[in-house]
């Protein structure tokens, strides 16, 4: 399901953006890892799109993102969503 941009998706996507470049990944590399397309990586940090649970966790994890770390991002997303 797409959603529009929000104030969650442009925080999830400056969240994921920066996990990311932490872990030294470009968008291609993290399209990759999770099983995504470069184009829908480039639509989350840009906080055009949100992504539904699943391809969230997918991506965090793919950042080597821990389990309370993805937890409370889920959970900010949520949050923000909710606002």
């Amino acid at each position: 399901m797409r959603r529009d941009v929000s104030h969650a998706s442009r925080h999830f996507g400056a969240m994921l953006s920066m996990f990311r470049i932490l872990r030294r990944l470009s968008q291609k590399e993290l399209a990759r890892l999770s099983g995504m397309k470069p184009g829908e990586i480039e639509r989350f940090e840009s906080g055009e799109r949100l992504p539904e649970e699943d391809e969230a966790v997918c991506l965090l994890e793919a950042c080597g993102v821990n389990a309370r770390a993805l937890r409370d991002a889920l959970n900010l997303v949520a949050t923000l969503d909710g606002a």
